[in-house]
């Protein structure tokens, strides 16, 4: 008899998950700020992750889950899995895995651009939305009866949280590490459509209220010419500025194109937080801002009755400029 139960739980759970992967669907192309984008997010507080030989990731269901839990955790656990198919993804899991942290949440904006007047630009939506107040592509881009004809690419966002480990021996809370990553699909140091216009860029990230940010460190790197036709090696860059910020969040300007032959390939932006062990949801924030001409940006913290909070971001030459923004949601 008590096979028999087991045997029907089983079915019945299996057919809750298929159900609910039918009803629920794992990703969802949307289209915000006038632009295409995919936005991707896993919560892993009922997975557990651990490396197999150094090099393969293995994730499974925490026996912790009950019932509901497992529900869920089955369609978290096919997300990282994709999000582990991709070699960078499976990159950003390996670091941290052999750093001895635990994986809370990690969450991946992709921005299709295309490349206009000598400039990547974001691929405006086929359904545009009607709110005057976010932050606009250039006309060109807009205007531009075929946007894609002189080549595409990407631009990756990343927001990756993880407890240290550590505790606040003052508040009882615990260290997260949240990672703000940008990544450029194509570069090249010998010029083109294959790499970002030079300029100045900013990258932010904002955390929740209930955070208080204990340290902060930022990092590029970028394709350098060693010599003349020889291929391009990955290398630190040193020319990125610390800006005004508050308590809430951290604020870096960065050159994408310092010596006019070194491309930035990516740039990251890393904060350790404390907060206490609350059930509560929470939210952290990731924002890159890339122009192709001398602009500022002014910034504004918002305040919801949820306390996820948030940045608005105003450009001081909202035609050449582009903004991505990516957020992450996670479990104390």
């Amino acid at each position: 008899m008590l096979k028999c139960i087991k045997k029907i739980f089983s079915g019945f759970l299996c057919s809750i998950i298929v159900i609910s992967s039918l009803i629920f669907p794992t990703f969802a192309a949307k289209s915000t700020n006038y632009y295409e984008e995919l936005h991707e997010e896993v919560n892993c507080k009922y997975l557990d992750i651990y490396v197999q030989n150094g090099k393969n990731i293995i994730v499974s269901i925490s026996n912790k889950a009950n019932f509901i839990n497992q529900i869920s955790a089955e369609n978290e656990k096919y997300k990282l899995e994709k999000f582990i198919s991709d070699p960078e993804g499976k990159d950003i899991i390996l670091n941290n895995i052999e750093q001895g942290e635990q994986f809370v949440a990690i969450s991946k904006t992709t921005a299709p651009l295309v490349f206009v007047d000598g400039h990547y630009e974001r691929v405006v939506a086929k359904e545009e939305s009607k709110n005057p107040f976010v932050m606009t592509a250039s006309a060109e881009s807009a205007k531009s009866p075929n946007p894609g004809k002189g080549g595409s690419g990407n631009f990756t966002l990343t927001t990756t949280v993880t407890k240290t480990g550590k505790k606040d021996s003052k508040k009882g809370g615990y260290e997260y590490k949240i990672v703000s990553k940008g990544t450029w699909s194509k570069n090249s140091s010998t010029g083109g459509k294959k790499y970002p216009a030079s300029g100045e860029d900013w990258m932010l990230q904002n955390v929740h209220s209930t955070l208080d940010i204990h340290t902060d460190y930022f990092s590029s790197y970028y394709n350098h010419k060693v010599a003349p036709g020889a291929s391009t090696v990955g290398r630190k860059g040193k020319e990125f500025w610390r800006e005004d910020c508050n308590d809430s969040y951290v604020k870096y300007k960065v050159k994408d194109d310092p010596a006019g032959t070194a491309q930035m390939t990516s740039c990251s932006l890393t904060t350790t937080c404390y907060g206490e062990a609350k059930t509560s949801t929470r939210k952290a924030y990731s924002y890159y801002v890339h122009t192709y001409t001398t602009a500022s940006i002014s910034v504004s913290v918002t305040v919801n009755s949820d306390k996820t909070g948030g940045l608005t971001l105003t450009p001081s030459k909202a035609e050449k400029t582009w903004q991505v923004s990516d957020y992450v949601t996670f479990n104390f």
